[in-house]
């Protein structure tokens, strides 16, 4: 995953950005159940308090992690921690992917989304306790 790259690599960025949006929604939806913000069925994706998030450390993790397993034992590994975690948040991205003539690009990018949040997680997880 080279920093500089961007939807615009895919070659269809309205699409990839589409489908980064929808990745993200089903996150933010899946965030919002498990912190009870879920009533009836729906949830108010505009409250902010509980939005996903990304912070510099976690973020210096990721790189690190990229650095020193390479950019297809990092994106590997992650595909296989989601499919274990969220097979069906796989099976969507995996269903996106395969529509666009730059699958790989498109899945390292969902799982870098996917990896940042899981390694805020776990911080957030670490810091709570």
């Amino acid at each position: 995953m080279d920093e500089r790259a961007s939807a615009r690599d895919t070659g269809e960025p309205e699409d990839s950005l589409a489908g980064l949006c929808m990745f993200y929604r089903l996150l933010a939806a899946q965030s919002a159940d498990e912190h009870g913000l879920v009533e009836g069925g729906t949830s108010d994706l505009s409250m902010s308090a509980w939005l996903p998030r990304v912070t510099p450390e976690s973020r210096e993790r990721i790189v690190k992690e990229i650095d020193e397993a390479g950019v297809q034992s990092f994106t590997r590994g992650y595909i296989e921690q989601l499919a274990r975690d969220n097979p069906e948040l796989l099976q969507m991205a995996h269903g996106f992917a395969a529509n666009r003539a730059r699958y790989l690009l498109i899945m390292q990018g969902l799982i870098l989304i996917w990896a940042s949040l899981v390694s805020q997680a776990k911080a957030d997880r670490t810091s709570v306790h």
